[in-house]
């Protein structure tokens, strides 16, 4: 490997002493002291770290292999790059320190951003970050992870992400309404203007089809075979069919004609939603050649639809009559011990029903996501890294996170584990 220049020990910067020694057995080109890392990173840097630098330590120019690393107080980031005829080869990875001491090896989708780097050799560089740069690669803003018990406040209407032990993070913002809620409630909101239409042409004697899924892309098919040339009349005629029955149900002045085939609503609980009548291709006969179409309707309902406040408002009610809850769950081999919480994730059956449509249930899902308040507590348990409790300084929702790392990361760590497993 070519001379270092400037010495490395010239250069200030501050390290954790575990991870300044790792860096220098590395640029002396010796492999780290195996008792620094725990079993599985050992293995993960032998089997993709160490090949990597083997090559920049025998490259005879920057042109064909070259190393970037990236010092913080805590964290250490290296980022060897090697060139092949078929494009350069980047990896990124990160070592720092867990709880009990041991260093840990992560793979990152890029590494940190710096903007000033000293030359150590003509193919090894050093750029010296803050350790925030790290954590927002990683996905969180703040590392609570070596206190034992810690009382959480996130900035005022900002998330506060916080790494609380190994890699799980904890991501907290203030408590306003319920993650997800909205977009179900307007999908409640068109499934009813929806059905309301089918009724309209099915007393009309139309055989309708309908398409009602979770998505918000629910409309009302009616085969047709309608020619190219004939499309705008027979929509035109369609629209004037739905038009006046709406007409009939909640009067002229609730109803505002926009473009050929858009009618929209501008006032009644059905205010600031919008049905449009439309052809697609023929499907029942998907041919390129054949030259029909069907006639379709579709609904799209805004946030501020009286009905959509209306609904939320009462969905809002029932679960703040639900009681709060203990709950447990393991999140790789951290087992985590939740008291005094409420799930945000629910279902919720609204009174009115559709009637030519199947039955909807509004169905919130915020995985492992959770309203907390100042009664609430979390203790992560973990065989390595302990115990640790988290309390919290007001009402807020909590969701539990993994810390970014390259989604190819945990099949490679599971492949060194599986092939030095003594079975």
């Amino acid at each position: 490997m070519p001379a270092r220049t400037p010495p490395f020990s010239s250069i200030p910067f501050e390290l954790r002493p575990e991870l300044r020694m790792i860096l220098e057995s590395i640029l002396s080109g010796k492999v780290p002291p195996r008792d620094l890392f725990d079993e599985a990173s050992w293995q993960y840097y032998l089997g993709y770290v160490k090949p990597k630098l083997s090559k920049v330590y025998n490259s005879p120019s920057p042109d064909v292999a070259r190393l970037e690393v990236y010092v913080s107080p805590s964290y250490l980031a290296l980022h060897p790059v090697i060139e092949t005829p078929r494009g350069a080869i980047a990896r990124a990875y990160l070592f720092g320190v867990s709880e009990d001491g041991r260093v840990f090896v992560n793979r990152l989708l890029r590494p940190p951003i710096a903007y000033d780097a000293v030359q150590l050799a003509s193919n090894i560089s050093l750029a010296v970050v803050d350790d925030v740069k790290v954590y927002n690669d990683l996905g969180y803003d703040f590392d609570v992870a070596s206190q034992e018990e810690v009382v959480i406040e996130p900035p005022y209407q900002d998330t506060g992400r916080y790494r609380v032990q190994g890699d799980i993070v904890l991501a907290v913002r203030p408590w306003f309404e319920i993650p997800g809620l909205l977009e179900r409630v307007q999908t409640y909101a068109e499934r009813l203007l929806m059905d309301v239409v089918n009724r309209i042409l099915i007393d009309a004697g139309l055989s309708t089809v309908t398409a009602a899924s979770g998505a918000r892309d629910s409309f009302i098919l009616l085969y047709f075979t309608v020619p190219p040339r004939s499309r705008e009349r027979y929509i035109s005629k369609l629209k004037e069919l739905i038009k006046g029955g709406l007409e009939e149900l909640y009067g002229e002045k609730a109803l505002q004609t926009h473009d050929p085939g858009e009618i929209g609503f501008v006032g009644g609980e059905f205010k600031d939603c919008h049905v449009r009548v439309g052809a697609i291709r023929d499907t029942l006969r998907p041919d390129r050649f054949n030259p029909y179409l069907d006639l379709i309707v579709m609904f799209w309902c805004s946030a501020t639809t009286p009905l959509i406040s209306e609904t939320a408002k009462e969905v809002h009610e029932a679960f703040n009559k639900t009681p709060f809850t203990d709950m447990e769950f393991t999140i790789g081999n951290h087992h985590v011990r939740l008291t005094n919480i409420k799930s945000l994730s629910f279902t919720f059956r609204p009174k009115r029903q559709p009637l030519t449509l199947d039955e909807f249930v509004i169905n919130v899902r915020n995985p492992r996501t959770f309203l907390i308040t100042k009664d609430s507590r979390v203790e992560l348990l973990h065989p390595e890294h302990g115990l640790k409790t988290v309390r919290f300084a007001g009402t807020y929702i909590a969701r539990f996170e993994h810390v970014n790392v390259a989604p190819i990361f945990p099949s490679e760590r599971n492949r060194v584990i599986l092939r030095n497993l003594k079975v």
